[in-house]
């Protein structure tokens, strides 16, 4: 893999990118990046019809930009498909894993909160080690059951498709009560089932 120092204005953000991110993910960033540079590359395409389109590091890019960088590691590859390009552009957002909370655990929080961890994630996916210090409001104890009705038990249950409104509404209409019945007019259901 070859690393190339491209100028940030030769390369093309993919319009088709589905990443976004908010003003916190951008602080953290430039946080990330004022102290270690930028660690790892873009990946841009090298394809004649797509040359400098980037696939992967959009965000970076953004970023490096806003702090004065002119210039930002690119990884090229060859991909003259368009479709393929998309797909890596996924791939390569989506396949990112996930935490080992046991051993993201034995990092110091005030880093992990400095570096984007919210403290709500850390104490969810941390056993949640701390809630005996949260303030919790007594209220949220208080709880009030009610019991519903015993609901009527159907001795049969029937499920219609109907493919009109027409339909629906013959089907309704033979399931109202006649005034002078509480039966189900199975006549009415009869001549529309026929």
């Amino acid at each position: 893999m070859q690393i190339t120092q491209v100028k940030i204005k030769e390369l093309i953000s993919a319009d088709y990118n589905p990443r976004k991110w908010e003003e916190k993910d951008i602080e953290d960033l430039k946080q990330s990046i004022q102290t270690f540079g930028i660690v790892d590359p873009i990946i841009a395409n090298s394809a004649e019809e797509r040359k400098n389109i980037v696939i992967r590091g959009h965000f970076r890019l953004k970023v490096a930009g806003m702090l004065g960088y002119e210039e930002v590691p690119v990884v090229y590859v060859n991909l003259p498909d368009i479709e393929k390009e998309k797909e890596l552009n996924l791939r390569l957002n989506k396949n990112l894993g996930k935490w080992d909370y046991e051993l993201l655990a034995s990092f110091d929080k005030e880093m992990l909160m400095g570096i984007g961890f919210e403290s709500d994630d850390l104490l969810m996916n941390f056993g949640l080690n701390e809630a005996d210090n949260a303030d919790i409001d007594a209220e949220r104890f208080n709880v009030i059951t009610v019991k519903p009705p015993e609901a009527p038990r159907l001795k049969e249950r029937r499920s219609f498709y109907c493919n009109s409104i027409e339909e629906y509404e013959a089907i309704k209409k033979a399931f109202q009560k006649s005034e002078d019945s509480a039966e189900l007019d199975l006549s009415k259901l009869l001549e529309f089932i026929q």
